[in-house]
This record gives C-alpha cells, structure tokens and sequence, in this order.
C-alpha cells in the first residue's frame, strides 16, 4: 500500500460558476436594467445640455420686378410673443 495522498479535488472554474448561478431569466433582467439605466442617462445627459446660439437670419430682399436686390433694407424681426399675420 502506498501513503500518497489523494489528489486534491478540481475547483470549479469561473465559467462553471457563473453558468450555475446565472438562469437566462436572471440574464434578461440584468441585460434589462442596464438599458434602462443607459437610455434614462442618455435622455437626462441630452435634455441637461445648453442650447447652442441658434444663428442669425440672413435673407435677400429682391425687387418683384426686376429680381434685382434692394440695397439698405432693414427687417425687424417680430418678438416671440407677436403672430404673424399676412396682408
């Protein structure tokens, strides 16, 4: 007879463990969560930006004529709160 130990037992590797505890119903929930997690930071991170400068109106005032432009016109532009009207 022979005093050898026995050999020592596997441990399990990662891959076996993750496999024993993860059910697929557990791995839609997590999948799950982190969508909502990104798309409600991703809603938030957009809604908090500032607003950029939003630009200046250019435009040509021609002549109903002759289709020439018109030199030294002003245009005031209506506030926000003023509706346009035609006529």
């Amino acid at each position: 007879m022979s005093d050898a130990a026995p050999p020592p037992a596997e441990r399990p590797g990662l891959m076996l463990k993750i496999k024993g505890h993860l059910s697929l119903s557990r791995v839609q929930a997590i999948f799950g969560i982190v969508a909502a997690v990104l798309s409600i930071g991703g809603a938030l991170g957009y809604i908090s930006q500032s607003s950029p400068n939003t630009g200046d109106v250019v435009a040509i005032l021609q002549d109903a004529r002759s289709g020439k432009p018109v030199a030294d016109v002003s245009f005031d532009e209506p506030a926000p709160t003023e509706k346009a009207s035609a006529g």
